[in-house]
């Protein structure tokens, strides 16, 4: 019987290049407002609903400036109060807008801490998410990346758990952006650029994060495994090896961190076995291309028993901690698969082992959730059962 491979991780997309200074008291200037807000001009909407905040610091500019963010965080994720948290994220840019027009027009230079600029490129970064036009996110996202860069040259930076959410946003800018352009041509020079940017920032990130006293462990390994993942997908995209291997590098280094942070992390051996395993399915392309093909193949088959032994230390994670973890079973039979593939043609027996190893992790999925095992490997258990009924 003939199985066809199931092959590669999903890969998912989103541009420009460049990383622009300004001063800190220059005004954002055609950044577009938000349907229903204020605009960057301060002129309020006629359809603006009016927000009041308890800022526990009478005064402090960056106090109240941070809550109107923290409030928009509190509802953003709720389709329900959608609007609500865009009036928080437009309140928070008027008010960096309005206090450094202040500053601008006062003849004493006034000094705005990092925060501050933290705050205002997060929220305008939270603003072009939200926005439906690519064009629109595009302008949002440039004036958070201005922002944001002003934060990370600022005088007053000396607080490591600002640095560290700096380091995390720019890093997720310059991902998005190399996603927009790995998705009209995956090779491109560009976006390979920004994603060697985007691992150099979250290496240091990453660092910085393992080390803040202020955040449990458990979010820090929510953080590292998430960010971990989001450079994965990106190397995936990619065509260029070279910039690929650079990714999963990067993305490797802080799925490493996440264990280092809980040695039982389940999504630090599921990331690590990824890396492992887009990487194989770069190489078995190859071979199936004809270009060196035995050699592409001992490399693939090299990275996907890397990827096969991280996924059984995810499997294992998972049953110590009496826990059900579908997506590592499937990762795990995809890798099975795979290996089955290049031993069919040299060692049946072998192959015939990998086999049903993965039949049996896709079964296991099943019993879990009848629905989440993707269509290509419901083919593959219809085509065991079939044989065995036989």
């Amino acid at each position: 019987m003939e199985r066809k491979r199931p092959r590669g991780l999903k890969k998912s997309a989103e541009s420009g290049t460049g990383q622009k200074k300004r001063k800190p008291t220059e005004a954002v200037e055609d950044v577009p407002a938000a349907s229903g807000s204020q605009n960057t001009e301060g002129a309020p909407s006629k359809d603006m609903r009016t927000i009041v905040v308890d800022a526990s610091s009478d005064g402090d500019d960056v106090a109240i400036i941070k809550k109107l963010y923290e409030m928009a965080m509190e509802k953003i994720d709720d389709e329900a109060t959608l609007e609500e948290a865009k009036d928080f994220l437009n309140g928070t840019v008027h008010e960096c807008d309005r206090l450094l027009r202040l500053a601008h027009e006062d003849e004493e230079s006034k000094s705005f801490p990092a925060e501050f600029f933290l705050h205002y490129g997060l929220a305008l970064k939270r603003l072009g998410e939200a926005q439906e036009d690519e064009s629109d996110r595009q302008a949002f996202e440039e004036a958070s990346e201005e922002r944001l860069l002003q934060a990370l040259d600022s005088e007053e930076l000396d607080a490591e758990s600002v640095k560290w959410r700096i380091l995390q946003a720019l890093a997720e800018l310059n991902l998005r952006k190399a996603m927009v352009l790995y998705q009209d041509n995956p090779s491109d020079k560009d976006a390979s650029a920004l994603l060697e940017l985007a691992t150099q920032q979250l290496s240091e990130y990453s660092g910085l994060l393992v080390e803040e006293k202020q955040v449990s462990d458990e979010d820090k390994e929510t953080l590292l495994v998430n960010m971990g993942f989001a450079v994965q997908r990106v190397a995936d995209m990619c065509d260029d090896i070279k910039a690929k291997e650079k990714g999963c590098r990067g993305a490797e280094h802080v799925f490493r961190l996440a264990i280092k942070v809980n040695k039982g992390s389940i999504e630090g051996h599921m990331g690590l076995g990824s890396c492992s395993l887009s990487l194989a399915s770069y190489f078995l392309d190859q071979a199936d291309e004809d270009h060196e093909s035995a050699k592409n193949n001992k490399i693939a088959e090299k990275k996907l028993k890397a990827a096969l032994a991280e996924f059984r230390q995810g499997q294992q994670a998972a049953k110590d901690q009496s826990t059900e973890k579908p997506a590592v079973l499937c990762m795990l039979g995809e890798t099975l698969i795979n290996l089955g593939n290049l031993y069919d043609d040299d060692d049946e027996e072998a192959a015939s082992e990998f086999y049903k190893e993965a039949f049996q992790c896709f079964k296991q999925v099943q019993e879990i959730d009848a629905n989440a095992l993707p269509e290509q490997f419901i083919e593959f258990v219809e085509e065991w059962e079939n044989d065995m009924d036989s």
